[in-house]
């Protein structure tokens, strides 16, 4: 029943977007883990050391539609403390990115995945279903050897100019446990600080898209805005309030909370054309939500009277009017 509802929010999303985006040429889908804190003994809480502490591990995933800035939910599962962040992501991926050809047929996929994600297998998946992908990698000593020169170059343009400096560069490599060789992009950056001199930052990631480095860097970053989504869920809507001692009944916790994010995005949809369009959920729930309003009931209608003083009232009332309220 839990998977059923899952698939259920997944089609509720796919179903949304493919009405406001008809004919998009680009969808993009981040998958991202998180960590949320128990404090008893509850299924499936386990020690985790990067997090050093014990708790769940479950995993979200979004979409976004090329030219939207909101990245929507569709996937909220909840894990064991210490699942590799890659465990169970496979054929939830080919279950959305099938969903997602038939809802935009024309649309490229992109993929966009942190450094945790990328091994073999899961590469070698998303190659057999002909999408795109961008993902962080992690480095190692084949790879400082390869971005020395190229970090050395961008530590003399720091030091010329005062600023940051950074070049970009790619190579085809192959991992021992690679079934073939790879498109890797590195980012040889160098930071500048008033006290504390220079500081080397190289960062890479793996690819198959055809775009110039520095473009293809720049999608993958954007994928660091899901994390944003997180903290809503877990500030505003409290999702990480897996207290059950059964672990599908704290299963079905985080799936509430993911039905809630979606129906909150949908009100944010609905505000686009106000002030509070890129408000976070915390505040459109104090503002919007959380209204004292005397209701009175008829045969034919149901009527709020609000109060003279709501500070939000003209946005309320344009609110409720896109969701079919009437005017008194």
């Amino acid at each position: 029943e839990l998977a059923r509802c899952q698939r259920a929010l997944e089609d509720v999303v796919l179903k949304r977007l493919q009405r406001r985006h008809r004919g998009t040429r680009r969808i993009y889908l981040d998958f991202d883990p998180s960590h949320d804190r128990a404090h008893g003994e509850q299924q499936g809480v386990l020690f985790n050391g990067f997090y050093d502490g014990y708790g769940y591990l479950p995993m979200f995933g979004f979409l976004t539609v090329d030219g939207d800035p909101e990245q929507y939910l569709l996937l909220a599962r909840l894990r064991p403390g210490t699942r590799k962040a890659f465990h169970s992501v496979i054929r939830a991926l080919r279950r959305i990115i099938g969903k997602a050809r038939q809802a935009f047929p024309q649309a490229q996929i992109i993929v966009r995945l942190d450094s945790e994600f990328t091994v073999p297998v899961l590469l070698d998946a998303l190659e057999s279903e002909g999408v795109k992908y961008v993902a962080g990698f992690k480095n190692n000593t084949k790879l400082k050897k390869l971005a020395a020169w190229h970090v050395g170059r961008a530590r003399g343009m720091a030091r010329r100019s005062g600023h940051a400096a950074r070049r970009f560069k790619e190579f085809s490599y192959q991992a021992r446990t690679w079934s073939r060789a790879r498109r890797v992009i590195l980012k040889a950056e160098v930071l500048t600080h008033p006290t504390r001199g220079l500081k080397d930052n190289p960062r890479w990631v793996i690819t198959n898209l055809r775009h110039k480095p520095e473009k293809a860097y720049a999608i993958y970053c954007q994928r660091g805005e899901s994390e944003n989504r997180i903290k809503e869920l877990k500030l505003d809507l409290q999702s990480d309030r897996t207290s059950c001692h059964w672990f599908l009944a704290n299963q079905l916790r985080l799936l509430m909370a993911a039905s809630a994010y979606v129906l909150m995005q949908d009100l944010r949809w609905q505000l686009r054309r106000t002030r509070l369009k890129r408000a976070r959920i915390g505040r459109i729930r104090l503002l919007l939500l959380k209204v004292a309003a005397r209701v009175k009931e008829s045969v034919r209608r149901i009527v709020l009277h609000l109060p003279r003083t709501l500070p939000e009232r003209a946005t309320w009332i344009h609110l409720a009017r896109r969701l079919g309220a009437e005017p008194g």
